[in-house]
């Protein structure tokens, strides 16, 4: 689960929006919100404020996707590459 709650992280960090970032993870807003807050809670730290122009992260939250986003977009590419390997 911590995978699928840092792509919801790392997508309300750059959308900047709950609602586009659900469309870009392909799931309901209810449910990419969750994510985040999972995450928070696991951590003990809070990762994301909520104001009206749409959620901002505190300093921790941006370092934790700054070190993550290039991890991310290379996990995406894993079940391509375990494929490779299986053949």
């Amino acid at each position: 689960m911590f995978v699928r709650q840092m792509m919801y992280l790392v997508a309300v960090a750059r959308e900047r929006h709950f609602a586009p970032a659900a469309a870009a993870c392909h799931v309901s807003q209810p449910t990419l919100s969750v994510g985040p807050r999972k995450l928070e809670e696991e951590l003990g730290i809070p990762l994301v404020i909520s104001e009206l122009g749409g959620p901002k992260l505190r300093t921790v939250g941006r370092t934790i996707t700054s070190l993550n986003v290039p991890a991310w977009g290379n996990a995406r590419s894993w079940p391509r590459g375990a494929d490779r390997l299986q053949a």
